[in-house]
């Protein structure tokens, strides 16, 4: 695990570097904000998975 400073928006988000088993977590001013961008990750991720499921 490693944390991130954002120079800009996109480094707001959590990433993730599966090949290398690696999570990347952004700091943030606030824990409310931190909370935030985690819980948008989070959803958007299970929206991906179930619409993959639809599909196949």
């Amino acid at each position: 695990m490693s944390f991130l400073h954002p120079v800009d928006s996109v480094d707001l988000l959590p990433q993730r570097q599966p090949e290398k088993n690696h999570l990347l977590l952004p700091v943030l001013p606030s824990y409310q904000l931190f909370k935030r961008h985690m819980e948008y990750a989070v959803c958007q991720l299970t929206v991906v998975q179930e619409a993959s499921l639809s599909i196949s």
